[in-house]
C-alpha cells in the first residue's frame, strides 16, 4: 500500500490577541517545504512521525508531504492559509495517480479570515483531487469543532480520546489499521455524528468521564470501527463550536446514528461534571496551597495557556504571590522576549531591575517592576529539531524562581523547569501556564493539583466572552436538558 500523508495543525482562538500568518508556521521547524527538518526527523516526531513509522514497519510506502504547525493563536491571514492548503494540494497532485490512500494530521479547530472551517475546506479540495473512491482519513485533536463537511469529505476521522492528549500513538495505529482495511476492501466505513449542546474543557482523568471514555473504547468491536468524542474548542466561536460524538461503522449507518445519539446524551451528562476541572480564583487557590504542609503543590494558570491561544504573559498570580510574600515557588513560563534579551546580557548572579509581563492585552494584567537576581541564562539550544529555539532566563524575585521565555509555549513537561536547574522536589509550589496538558507529568510528583481561573484570554467564565457565532442554546451558558 502506498499512502500520502501531510499535516496542517493550528488551534484558532477568535479571542486571542496574537495574529497568525505564514511566519507563525515557519517559526516552528515542523515545516517541510523550504524548512530544515528532514524526513528522518519527521519520523521521530511523537505524533506525525509515529504514523509514518508504523506504515513503514508494515512494509507500506509512505509519501511524506508538507507538515505545517503553529502555536495556537488568532485567525490566520486568508492568503497565508491558502498558501498552506495549496502547498499540500500541489504535493498531492504529483502523487495522486500512484497512491492508494491519504492520511492527514489536522487539528479540527483551524480558522482563517474567510474560512471558519479550514479542515473542511482542505478535505473538500483533496476529495476533488483524488476522486470519490480513494480512502481519505484524518487524525484530529479532540478539541476540534467537527463540521458536516469534515465528515462528508473524508472516509473517516479519528480524534484522540484523552485530555491531556497522551494517546496519539494508539490513534495513529488505529488509523493505519482502518486505512489498510479500506484499501483491501474489507470495510466500507460510514459515519454519524451527534451534536452535543455543550462546550468547555472536559478532563478525561476525572470521573465519571474517565469511565465513559473507557466504555467507548470497549464498544469498538465488530462492525463498530471507531468512536470519537470531540470536546470542541469553545474559543473558536463558530457555528460548529460544540462537543460531538462520532461513530464509524462498517456500512451500517443506522447503527452508527443510534449509537452516536445514545453516547452523545451520556456524554452531555458526564461531561458537565468534570468541565474545567472546577477552577477557583487566585486567593482561594493560594489559600488551599498554603494549607498543604508536606509536598509540592502544582497550580495551573488555566486562563493564560499559550496552548489555547493566550499570550502567556499575565501577571495576576505572580502579583498575588508577591503581595502575600509567598516564597519557595517556581513559576513558568512568562512570555517576554524583551526581558529575555535584556537579562541575557547580564552575568549569572547579578542583580537587575526588570519590568516583566503584562504587555499584550488587558487580560495580561499590568507589568510588574522587580529587583531580580539572574539565576540561569539559556541561549535556546534545542534537543528536538521539531521544536523552535527558545532562549530563556530564570530570575529570582523574593523567593520566586520565574522562567521568562522568548517564544510562547505551554508548559507540558517537568523538564521545562529541571533543564534550567530548578529542582521541583525542593519547592513548595510550582505555577504552570497550562490548562491540562501539564497533568501527565506533574500530577505524579504533586501532593496536590489545583486549577486557578484568572482573568486571562481562556477564562472559564464564558459569560465574560463576547460570543458572536456560538450556537445557542448551549451549556453552560444556557440551562439545558436532553432527557425530554
Amino acid at each position: 500500500m502506498k499512502v500520502f500523508t501531510a499535516a496542517m495543525m493550528h488551534e484558532t482562538n477568535r479571542f486571542s490577541p496574537i495574529p497568525t500568518d505564514l511566519e507563525s508556521f515557519k517559526e516552528y521547524p515542523y515545516y517541510l517545504p523550504g524548512g530544515k527538518v528532514t524526513e528522518q526527523e519527521i519520523r521521530n516526531d511523537p505524533m506525525y512521525g509515529i504514523f509514518v513509522s508504523l506504515m513503514e514497519s508494515n512494509g507500506d510506502e509512505v509519501v511524506i508531504g508538507p507538515a505545517f504547525g503553529a502555536q495556537p493563536s488568532g485567525l490566520t491571514a486568508k492568503k497565508d492559509y491558502q498558501v498552506l492548503r495549496d502547498t499540500i494540494l500541489k504535493y498531492l497532485a504529483k502523487e495522486k495517480d500512484e497512491i492508494d490512500c491519504v492520511a492527514l494530521f489536522l487539528h479540527g479547530a483551524q480558522m482563517a479570515y474567510g474560512y471558519d472551517d479550514c479542515e473542511g475546506d482542505l478535505l473538500t479540495h483533496i476529495r476533488k483531487l483524488v476522486g470519490p473512491d480513494m480512502p481519505v482519513a484524518a487524525l484530529l485533536d479532540l478539541h476540534g469543532n467537527l463540521s458536516n463537511t469534515m465528515i462528508e469529505q473524508s472516509s473517516f476521522v479519528i480524534a484522540c480520546k484523552e485530555y491531556p492528549h497522551i494517546d496519539y500513538p494508539q490513534r495513529a495505529k488505529e488509523m493505519v489499521k482502518l486505512l489498510g482495511d479500506c484499501v483491501e476492501g474489507k470495510i466500507v466505513p460510514v459515519s454519524a455524528k451527534y451534536r452535543v449542546p455543550m462546550t468547555g474543557a472536559f478532563y478525561t482523568n476525572l470521573e465519571p468521564l474517565r469511565s465513559f471514555v473507557d466504555k467507548t473504547i470497549g464498544l469498538e468491536k465488530g462492525d463498530v470501527l471507531t468512536i470519537s468524542m470531540m470536546h470542541g474548542f469553545t474559543w473558536s466561536d463558530t457555528p460548529d463550536t460544540r462537543a460531538n460524538i462520532i461513530v464509524t461503522t462498517n456500512n451500517d449507518l443506522e447503527h452508527a446514528e443510534t449509537l452516536a445519539e445514545s453516547l452523545g446524551k451520556e456524554f452531555f451528562e458526564v461531561g458537565k461534571k468534570v468541565a474545567g476541572g472546577q477552577p477557583s480564583n487566585i486567593k482561594q487557590v493560594l489559600q488551599q496551597a498554603k494549607e498543604v504542609t508536606d509536598g509540592l503543590v502544582v497550580i495551573a494558570d488555566t486562563a493564560d495557556n499559550a496552548g489555547g491561544g493566550a499570550p502567556s504573559d499575565s501577571t495576576f498570580i505572580l502579583k498575588e504571590l508577591l503581595d502575600q510574600n509567598i516564597t519557595n515557588v517556581a513559576l513558568g513560563m512568562i512570555w517576554d522576549p524583551v526581558t529575555v534579551k535584556i537579562a541575557s546580557k547580564a552575568k549569572i548572579g547579578s542583580h537587575m531591575k526588570l519590568r516583566i509581563g503584562g504587555k499584550v492585552c488587558p487580560e495580561s494584567g499590568d507589568p510588574i517592576d522587580v529587583d531580580a537576581t539572574i539565576i540561569t541564562i539559556d541561549k535556546g539550544k534545542k534537543s528536538n529539531p521539531l521544536l523552535p529555539e527558545d532562549p530563556k532566563v530564570v530570575i529570582r524575585v523574593k523567593g520566586i524562581d520565574i522562567i521568562v521565555n522568548s517564544i510562547r509555549e505551554q508548559v507540558i513537561e517537568t523538564s521545562v523547569f529541571t533543564d534550567l536547574g530548578i529542582e521541583l522536589s525542593k519547592k513548595n509550589m510550582v505555577v504552570v501556564k497550562s490548562s491540562q496538558h501539564f497533568y501527565d507529568q506533574f500530577a505524579p510528583i504533586a501532593a496536590k493539583v489545583l486549577y486557578c481561573d484568572t482573568p486571562g484570554v481562556l477564562c472559564k467564565d464564558l459569560s465574560k466572552l463576547d460570543f458572536q457565532r456560538l450556537p445557542r442554546p448551549i451549556w453552560p451558558l444556557d440551562a439545558l436538558s436532553l432527557n425530554s
